[in-house]
């Protein structure tokens, strides 16, 4: 499971900061004093929290920089912002309109969820769709694989088919206080396309009616996956279940229900939280200036507007007296 989070984490931050490798720029104020500013842009990967980690290297910068978009993922996931709409921009920066829109979202908002098989009414504790990820390409046929969300593990034997493959979601219902039912949910008609799927499918119907419970398809040592817009549940976090058995195979909504009694190993257990920083608590508790830390873009635009209004010449005597690092 971690080996996905890891692939998705390194996609989003290679793709960033590759991209903005050549934008890794430095700018100096001493002081006390009123100089000008002296800008390095490097034109390649050789320095800098980019090229730092590109490289995978755990500096101090690049800790405190993984921290800070942590904070700010989780933040923004607390806020609705669907109302917000970028109109334009100015020397400050982009603009936004119909702010006043900007709403937390509510703990009524939060907990609404989809109809889910629950003839019980137990409590339910989490939903999670089990989204695919490409995370290889098959050169020799020409087409990604594809990883999911689900991942679970098995003892010690190969199935016939992965099952994993065919999960749409996954609910967790809490029955008494140390356990869990963990539903997946598959398809109860497969595509006309889907040749594997349909076997799969068949056989399940097959175990429903004979009420059978063991065979290679279905049988799971432990079920583990992480939040990412999860009902009930902020992004991130690590659920994993042990498996006792399976109890049943139930048809609901167009779907078969294969319900797992579970002990529970992790119930949301936040992954990014081993990521939080002393230095950034600390730099936060005291309100460190916001210039500390800016977008180099926006900075960009409002020097190149400062040369046109003053004809190409800088105001140095309003430069922050800080060392700005841009990350």
């Amino acid at each position: 499971m971690f080996k996905k989070i890891k692939y998705k984490i390194r996609l989003l931050w290679h793709s960033l900061f590759y991209g903005m490798r050549g934008a890794d720029i430095v700018i100096n104020g001493p002081a006390g004093s009123s100089e000008g500013v002296e800008i390095i842009q490097q034109k390649a990967i050789g320095g800098g929290v980019f090229a730092d980690m590109l490289e995978e290297k755990q500096t101090q910068q690049v800790k405190e920089t993984v921290d800070a978009y942590y904070r700010v993922y989780k933040e923004a996931d607390k806020w609705d912002t669907s109302g917000i709409k970028i109109i334009g921009e100015d020397e400050n920066g982009v603009i936004f309109s119909n702010t006043t829109s900007l709403k937390k979202k509510t703990k009524a908002d939060f907990m609404k969820h989809p109809p889910v098989f629950n003839p019980s009414n137990f409590p339910i504790r989490t939903i999670q769709d089990n989204k695919h990820f490409e995370n290889q390409y098959n050169q020799t046929t020409s087409i990604y694989l594809y990883d999911t969300t689900l991942n679970v593990t098995r003892d010690d034997f190969t199935p016939r088919f992965f099952i994993e493959k065919l999960v749409t979601k996954m609910v967790v219902r809490t029955p008494e206080k140390n356990g869990a039912i963990v539903d997946l949910y598959v398809p109860a008609e497969a595509s006309q396309f889907g040749k594997i799927d349909a076997i799969i499918i068949s056989q399940l119907h097959t175990l429903r009616k004979e009420e059978k419970t063991k065979s290679d398809l279905v049988d799971i040592k432990t079920l583990e996956w992480f939040s990412d817009k999860a009902w009930n549940s902020e992004d991130m976090c690590s659920f994993k279940y042990s498996v006792r058995q399976l109890n049943a195979i139930n048809l609901y909504d167009g779907h078969l229900i294969l319900s797992y009694a579970c002990d529970v190993i992790e119930d949301g257990i936040d992954l990014t939280a081993k990521h939080r920083t002393k230095e950034l608590d600390e730099k936060y508790a005291i309100e460190a200036p916001k210039r500390d830390n800016i977008d180099i873009f926006t900075y960009e635009r409002h020097i190149n507007r400062k040369k046109e209004k003053q004809n190409n010449e800088i105001d140095t005597d309003n430069l922050d007296s800080k060392i700005i690092k841009l990350s």
